[in-house]
């Protein structure tokens, strides 16, 4: 009699083993991991000095938070209260109740009203787990020289953060100019204002250049701005917000903020007519 208890213990043991075995399984399999991935990050720059930023987002689940934050972090565009697209499918994953497997699909995100150049954290967070950050915007600082300075440069790289002297890019000699010149975007006047390097000497043939060809040539080769009152969008890619301070007779300093495309984001540029 003891063994026949034992034996159809250990049978109901067993099967509450595979029972609560099979559950977990199934528990496993119906519980889909959050999927959100976003691409195509892109700044477009406006002819007004302002940017809009669109990209695209992939996921299967609802977007709780989905906004660009300023450097204090309070929301500056809030994309989840402006996008339809996003309300539509936050919707639908509500009355659906959970993440779809094999279930992703793309929302076009696109910012509406024009956002000044600043220091933002593109901040996406979704209902479970998934949170991904962007960092947008950098401060910079650096000095340029004005045109009697003999150890500071008036010919600015907002993409380097540098400035060069003309003997750094630009071979009297010849003529010929190397391919610093291709970050070279700005050149400090003598009025102490940034204007194109397009209009550098080095580009025309008033300077020691022998012909109209070879100013061309050297023209090519150098980047381009288009420069409004307080902010510089560039054929580098890059937009940027800038401040003249002057520091002595010779030396001023360059300051602001500065979107280019050496991370994630890419800046377009294709709405700016260039100088």
């Amino acid at each position: 009699m003891k063994r026949k208890f034992m034996f159809v213990a250990m049978m109901a043991a067993m099967c509450s083993t595979a029972l609560f075995t099979s559950c977990e399984e199934e528990n496993e399999e119906g519980e889909v991991a959050e999927v959100c991935n976003f691409a195509d990050l892109t700044a477009i720059a406006n002819p007004d000095g302002t940017i809009d930023i669109s990209g695209k987002i992939t996921t299967n689940t609802k977007i709780k938070e989905f906004a660009l934050l300023d450097k204090d972090g309070n929301v500056a565009y809030d994309f989840l209260e402006k996008n339809e697209q996003v309300k539509e499918k936050n919707k639908t994953m509500d009355e659906n109740g959970k993440s779809l497997k094999s279930k992703e699909f793309v929302l076009d995100i696109q910012s509406t009203g024009k956002l000044p150049v600043a220091i933002y954290t593109l901040v996406i967070k979704t209902k479970k787990s998934v949170e991904i950050t962007e960092a947008i915007g950098a401060e910079y600082k650096f000095n340029v020289g004005t045109g009697s300075n003999d150890q500071l440069g008036s010919q600015i790289s907002l993409f380097d953060q540098a400035c060069y002297m003309l003997k750094d890019f630009y071979d009297s000699a010849t003529g010929e100019v190397n391919d610093q010149a291709k970050t070279i975007e700005v050149y400090l006047t003598e009025d102490l204002k940034l204007a194109s390097a397009k209009g550098l000497k080095v580009a025309t043939t008033t300077n020691d250049v022998r012909t109209q060809a070879k100013a061309d040539a050297n023209k090519a080769k150098l980047a381009a701005a288009k420069v409004f009152d307080n902010c510089v969008i560039t054929t580098t890619e890059c937009i940027a917000t800038y401040k003249i301070t002057v520091i002595d007779d010779k030396t001023v300093e360059l300051s602001g903020i500065v979107i280019n495309s050496k991370g994630t984001l890419k800046i377009d540029t294709s709405a700016v007519t260039f100088e």
